[in-house]
């Protein structure tokens, strides 16, 4: 174990699930910079509903199951378009792809402005699904193309940093317009148009780093892990589902929770709580980056455990405090866990194979984000939303506590690269 301890997550955090590489065309690379501007704004539009759920609620009449479903509808639209619109950024451009998402994320933004019913919503948040997976794939790769050098690790750090960090300040910005703002359901779309606007003209300074073929090749990119790697990638994709299916849960269920057991109807404080838990998701992975794999994904999981506990008890006591406390911990998680769980995925997958084993891990990411909380939303009409969450919880705990003991138990996938 002694050579494992040389290699660190952030050799290995690159989530970019392209099957190849791309050259840049031009000898001067650039645009960088502008690449995680539209990364992160593209990004940050996935998260501005989360605080006007509860505004929303009462003007349409539906329940939080409907709740959940409308926040579980931007996962679906992400994973699909990870599975089969993110390869097409390989064959026709990483900057034809980033004009897409921008235009499909103000497409969401238009919709939410008109809407009045569920469906709008749906359709809106689908929309909004698509474009961050869009983003997701061709930034992650555009940005390790452009990095002077081949710096790789730093271009991944980047990258995650300005898609966990979009999320946290989409939530963070809309939670003070709709406190502070005139007619927040429509004002926080408006300034998400007018941010959006300049991007299409910054595109104008990436560096296009795909050479387009004449023949175009589109095929789904399928999910199917090496047999050598299924036990080790169950394990992590198994932590992953705990730790996005804890943010899911109470990304989309935060206002309601504020409202209904902490007796909090402050949106400024809704949006902060629910930002703050991509926000340190970022910071942790930025602190954390020198960890081994196998350190980050024992430390995300025993911090989950713990964030588990701290914002049940919040929920059943009523405390705010402890409930930013268990948010916290909970961002930390997810974090670590992401870090460990992607750097495993590359470690221990082959080249060949990597794309679909990336593929793979985010569908396990994605699946934690909307399978729960919309398993809450429809059981809490029954039995309340204390009780769902709370049997929720155990079972993300008993999955977590499992995953946790098989990763103790196993080598750092690090050993096996150290030879």
């Amino acid at each position: 174990m002694a050579v494992s301890a040389k290699v660190e997550c952030g050799d290995w955090l690159d989530a970019s699930p392209s099957q190849a590489a791309s050259q840049p065309v031009g000898k001067v690379r650039g645009g960088s910079w502008v690449v995680v501007a539209i990364v992160t704004v593209v990004n940050a539009g996935g998260t501005l509903p989360i605080p006007l759920y509860i505004l929303w609620q009462p003007r349409f009449g539906f329940a939080a199951g409907v709740l959940t479903l409308i926040f579980a509808v931007y996962a679906v639209g992400t994973l699909l378009s990870l599975l089969l619109l993110a390869p097409l950024s390989d064959q026709l451009g990483r900057r034809l792809a980033f004009a897409v998402a921008i235009a499909l994320a103000a497409g969401s933004a238009a919709i939410f402005l008109i809407a009045d019913s569920v469906a709008e919503l749906l359709v809106a948040r689908f929309l909004s699904g698509v474009a961050a997976g869009i983003i997701t794939a061709a930034g992650t790769a555009a940005l390790a193309e452009l990095e002077p050098k081949g710096r790789t690790r730093r271009a991944s750090l980047i990258s995650t940093s300005a898609i966990v960090g979009g999320l946290g300040l989409g939530a963070l910005m809309a939670g003070f317009v709709a406190q502070f703002g005139h007619d927040p359901t429509k004002m926080v779309f408006w300034i998400y148009l007018i941010v959006l606007v300049p991007l299409p003209f910054g595109l104008l300074r990436v560096t296009e780093t795909v050479q387009r073929d004449r023949s175009l090749d589109w095929r789904p990119r399928g999910l199917s892990v090496p047999a050598q790697a299924r036990q080790r990638f169950a394990v992590v994709a198994g932590a992953t589902f705990c730790s996005y299916s804890l943010n899911g849960l109470f990304s989309s269920l935060v206002p309601s929770f504020l409202a209904g057991s902490l007796h909090e109807r402050n949106h400024a404080i809704a949006g902060a709580i629910s930002g703050a838990i991509f926000l340190v998701a970022v910071v942790a992975q930025l602190l954390f980056h020198s960890f081994s794999p196998r350190r980050a994904l024992t430390g995300g999981m025993s911090v989950l455990l713990i964030s588990l506990a701290l914002v049940e008890l919040a929920l059943w006591d009523g405390s705010i405090g402890i409930f930013l406390v268990g948010t916290v911990a909970s961002g930390m998680a997810a974090g670590l866990t992401f870090m460990g769980g992607i750097a495993t995925v590359n470690l221990i997958a082959e080249p060949e194979h990597r794309a679909q084993v990336v593929a793979a891990f985010l569908c396990s990411a994605y699946a934690g984000l909307a399978i729960p909380a919309v398993a809450v939303g429809l059981s809490s009409q029954s039995i309340g939303v204390e009780h769902s969450t709370l049997y929720t919880a155990i079972v993300i705990a008993v999955l977590a506590t499992i995953a946790l003991t098989f990763i103790l138990r196993s080598s750092d996938p690090a050993a096996r690269q150290g030879g």
